[in-house]
């Protein structure tokens, strides 16, 4: 544990001063499941893979690799590194080779590395398509007013995202024959919705990661939503009674997440925490699921319930 203690003392080292590591460790160990390891894991913007070697893999097994994990502040360290253990090479070299990859691409996302360049630079022109990153982290863009986002801001929201809904266990890591088992299905697909809601020039970068789920000739789920007359209403009433009554407003920060689940969902697990084999069934309810609404709508009525305020 001392070890770990002043690994991760370089590592936070080496963040704070705006360099990457990747920290590599046998998920089997005990340290791995530590508060100290969890809480590091767990940081806003770090990633994480757990999984195995594919057959084969770095260290030339018989049946499947050693089960690992890495976690590193760069989002294309991990992306390359995940895949390349899927399809692990036979070697060093290869690790070496994914590695570079990934490095690579995350100089390009952060601009520290032109597009086309090949080695370091020490000053470089500007390129038009710096903000780049590959598969599922490239091409960003506001899903509400379709403008260009910055890759590094959106990065950063994800992150967010993600240590949130880990942080409050949205869901359980499953087989995916789990999900098979329960549903007849393939876990349900999963997206980020990435939106600015400031400007430009006061950035305020919101990410939401959001199950796919479609109606599948099952009965709609209803959640009352108050009509706008109902709020004119209570600004008349309050108008009237010339500031002896007021009107509060609560807004809830990711209010879907905080309804249980009440029937089994089974999702694919989200770019940074992926797994071989597994997925996630939901603790909680997820955005984008049929009965998110409804869900929230309960839980909220049983909580004023017990407050006695309704």
């Amino acid at each position: 544990m001392a070890h770990l203690t002043f690994v991760r003392e370089l590592y936070e080292y080496q963040n704070n001063m705006g360099r990457y590591f990747i920290h590599e460790q046998s998920t089997s160990s005990m340290s791995w499941y530590s508060g100290l390891m969890q809480s590091f894991i767990n940081r806003v913007g770090f990633q994480c893979w757990e999984g195995q070697l594919a057959q084969g893999g770095f260290c030339q097994t018989p049946a499947s690799g050693p089960s690992l994990g890495w976690v590193s502040n760069s989002v294309g360290l991990i992306q390359e590194l995940s895949k390349w253990a899927d399809n692990a090479e036979i070697g060093p070299h290869a690790l070496a080779r994914a590695m570079l990859r990934g490095l690579r691409i995350q100089l390009v996302c952060t601009g520290e590395m032109g597009l086309n360049s090949i080695g370091v630079e020490v000053a470089e022109e500007e390129h038009g398509q710096q903000d780049v990153l590959v598969d599922a982290w490239s091409n960003f863009q506001d899903n509400i007013t379709g403008a260009p986002l910055n890759t590094k801001l959106v990065n950063e929201a994800r992150n967010e995202e993600l240590s949130e809904i880990r942080k409050r266990g949205i869901y359980s890591k499953v087989p995916i024959s789990h999900c098979w088992a329960a549903t007849g299905k393939k876990p349900i697909k999963v997206r980020f919705v990435d939106v600015n809601k400031g400007d430009e020039t006061n950035p305020n970068y919101r990410s939401r990661l959001v199950a796919q789920e479609f109606r599948d000739g099952t009965p709609s789920l209803f959640a009352a939503t108050p009509p706008l007359e109902a709020l004119k209403t209570l600004f008349s009433l309050a108008v009237a009674c010339k500031g002896k009554r007021q009107i509060g407003f609560i807004d809830v920060k990711k209010a879907h997440l905080y309804a249980k689940a009440t029937r089994d969902v089974f999702i694919e697990l989200p770019p940074g925490d992926g797994m071989e084999g597994m997925c996630g069934k939901l603790n909680y309810t997820l955005y984008g699921t049929r009965d998110a609404a409804h869900n929230w709508e309960k839980e909220y009525t049983t909580t004023l319930l017990s407050l006695i305020l309704i």
